[in-house]
């Protein structure tokens, strides 16, 4: 059982399909050995950089490295392996983030991702520094 804080963030339909790649992107970023699991995809866990084009899905498991898949694999949630692990889960008008603690690495790298998500407002409980409401002013100077 996976268990963990839950870290939610309303998307338009129209954009989930395009939120789900930037997610991965910049999951491969911060953790550039990651390993995917789509739970719907017989093939199993495959390295991050195989699963673009990313396609729908459903719910994945983002390990921080082949080693953290294995060690989940083997022992499950522990004080060892908890923070090596993101839940995804894609649901109608929204992604799930399941993390050990929004206060662990995994959990500052998810609220890094959601900083970085554009239009999407911060999720309750969010430690994400707050978006500017509106876009910055930008001045022209005068041509001669």
């Amino acid at each position: 059982m996976i268990g963990g804080e839950d870290i939610r963030v309303a998307v338009a339909p129209e954009e989930s399909e395009d939120v789900r790649g930037f997610v991965l992107l910049l999951l491969r970023a911060g953790w550039p050995a990651a390993v995917v699991d789509d739970l719907d995809d017989p093939r199993g866990p495959r390295c991050i950089d195989e699963v673009f084009p990313v396609h729908a899905f459903r719910e994945v498991l983002v390990y921080r490295d082949d080693a953290s898949r294995r060690a989940w694999d083997e022992h499950g949630a522990t004080a060892e392996t908890n923070d090596s692990m993101i839940h995804i889960l894609s649901e109608a008008g929204g992604l799930t983030f399941v993390v050990d603690a929004r206060n662990s690495m995994a959990g500052v790298l998810v609220e890094e991702i959601i900083g970085a998500l554009p239009f999407i407002p911060r999720p309750q409980g969010s430690l994400a520094p707050p978006r500017n409401s509106k876009p910055p002013e930008t001045s022209h100077a005068p041509t001669n």
